[in-house]
């Protein structure tokens, strides 16, 4: 059996190194394509149904059923929409109410769509339609899928050809990497031979461009150095003691200027995390109270489109001499049950857009003011909203509401909203229900808050190094490891507190906040409280 080379064992280790790393890099990817295309298409469809269905709400309530049509005709700017029908219960029946597309189903049972139909091509959602927490109907959604899979599918081709030219290229480079390594091997062996025909210990391998193998050839040479000049290696080395001992004193002047430099850039860095960690707090509070207000401004929006058919068909009775008492009194009644929908709705959307304002403006700023500490904490968790409704979560407030304070609401913002979402990213991680509690205190020069939450804790090994940076136990969830963190460099750099975990609590995890404060920083409205 012929044996196989040292040139070619390298040759075919380096192709199947190369192999093996592209298939560790392209099946995660061509994975992670596939599993994003169904979360992003089911996450679409289902925002999207849920939008139709608040919207068609009001309009399935008042039999609307043109407002409806007109409703699901607005879908024809989505050419992935293949099919949209409402169906209003009636009794135990589901009647077909309005419909978009294709001749959809006369009835539809419910039960039988507790789960999406995802076929190739094809997805199907039924989505409940209420309203004030009633179902009063169903929305079926079919969708078309044939053009995301297409473009999958040439993602797919994308990425199995940049591997066919991957295993071209690095073949290539494997072979141009094995002659180029193994001729400085080659030359040296041709060395060695002379020297050990001619004893002429003069002779000297030549370098190579490698730092590996230029390493192994200069030790070679070096043997043969020692031999020669053995004393003159010596002197060599006590001259250089003594020009190490000239230049201590300067190496330890620069040592420490670039200490005082790395110093620098350290807190350079964390003002960096503190910046970043409140843009990425900003933008989770945009999104979520643009979700927020989405549903009273739909609702409101299709009661201003029926409180416009009302007010024309008012005026057509009234054109053609048809207009009764009955008739107007029914009229009035409608338009007054729209225009107290839609004034509810805008109430509520404008409340939001409050809250919003003003902690989003405290987030963006470090401008110091006055501001009632329960009210600002109110609105903080008014913003959390979305957060919260997720699971049965709640948060209660232990605050005299006359606390005035005047500091950074910014830096309350950010620390509030570290805690809260802590608690839920982690806390009540696999709990459906929890309860946070917030306390504040008066003490002399001092604030004392209080934290609490009944979630599952903080893990036990952790808990030493709480405050250090990129300590986290959700790493594989995408968990940076720097919220703890920032909070801790919060308190202490910027309000100049302290804050400590307390394990005084039977469940969950108690955090006991001290802030210093001045009589110019802290008060009590006396006015507020006789009022």
């Amino acid at each position: 059996m012929k044996k196989v080379s040292f040139q070619h064992k390298v040759f075919w280790g380096f192709v199947l190194v190369a192999l093996l790393s592209l298939c560790l890099v392209v099946l995660p990817v061509l994975w992670n394509i596939s599993n994003q295309f169904q979360i992003q298409m089911e996450a679409y469809s289902r925002s999207q149904s849920k939008v139709l269905a608040d919207m068609g709400a009001a309009a399935m309530m008042f039999d609307q059923e043109e407002s409806a049509s007109l409703l699901l005709k607005s879908l024809q700017q989505s050419p992935d929409i293949l099919r949209a029908a409402l169906y209003k219960t009636e009794g135990t029946q589901q009647r077909l109410f309005a419909s978009y597309g294709p001749a959809a189903p006369a009835q539809i049972n419910p039960a039988e769509y507790q789960q999406p139909i995802h076929v190739p091509g094809f997805y199907r959602l039924v989505t409940p339609v209420t309203l004030d927490n009633n179902v009063i109907g169903y929305l079926l959604l079919d969708s078309n899928l044939v053009p995301m899979e297409r473009k999958l599918t040439q993602s797919y081709a994308l990425v199995f050809m940049a591997v066919l030219i991957a295993i071209v290229l690095a073949s290539w480079l494997a072979l141009r990497l094995s002659r180029s390594l193994l001729q400085p091997l080659a030359d040296l062996r041709a060395v060695t031979g002379s020297i050990a025909d001619t004893k002429d210990y003069s002779r000297r391998a030549q370098l190579s461009d490698d730092p590996d193998l230029a390493i192994f050839i200069r030790s070679f040479n070096s043997m043969l150095d020692v031999i020669q000049h053995i004393n003159q290696l010596q002197q060599d080395k006590e001259q250089q003691v003594l020009e190490l001992n000239k230049t201590l004193e300067q190496k330890v002047a620069e040592r420490t200027a670039q200490l005082e430099n790395s110093l620098n850039d350290l807190k350079s860095t964390q003002s960096a995390l503190v910046e970043r960690e409140r843009l990425a707090s900003l933008g989770g509070l945009v999104a979520g109270v643009a979700h927020e207000i989405n549903t009273p401004v739909g609702v409101a929006m299709t009661a201003v489109t029926h409180l416009t058919y009302l007010t024309q068909h008012l005026t057509e009775e009234l054109q053609d001499g048809t207009l009764s008492k009955s008739s107007l009194l029914k009229h009035i009644g409608e338009l007054n049950e729209s225009a107290l929908i839609i004034l509810k709705n805008l109430e509520r959307a404008a409340e939001q857009i409050r809250s919003f304002k003003m902690v989003a403006i405290d987030q963006s700023t470090e401008e110091a003011r006055e501001f009632y500490l329960l009210e600002y904490l109110q609105n903080i968790v008014l913003s959390l909203r979305p957060q919260l409704k997720k699971g049965a979560y709640q948060v209660t407030l232990d605050i005299d509401p006359a606390l005035q304070l005047y500091s950074f609401p910014g830096v309350y913002s950010q620390i509030f909203t570290n805690l809260i979402m802590n608690s839920l990213i982690h806390g009540f991680a696999g709990q459906a229900q929890g309860e946070i509690r917030i306390e504040a205190r008066l003490q002399p020069n001092y604030l004392q808050l209080n934290y609490y939450d009944n979630g599952k804790g903080i893990d036990p090994k952790i808990k030493p190094k709480l405050w250090d940076p990129f300590v986290t136990s959700n790493r594989q969830q995408g968990g940076s490891g720097l919220g703890t963190y920032i909070l801790y460099n919060l308190i202490t750099q910027a309000l100049k507190g302290r804050i400590d975990l307390v394990e005084d609590v039977p469940k969950g995890v108690h955090f006991a906040l001290l802030i210093p404060l001045t009589e110019r920083k802290i008060g009590v409205d006396h006015h507020n409280n006789q009022a």
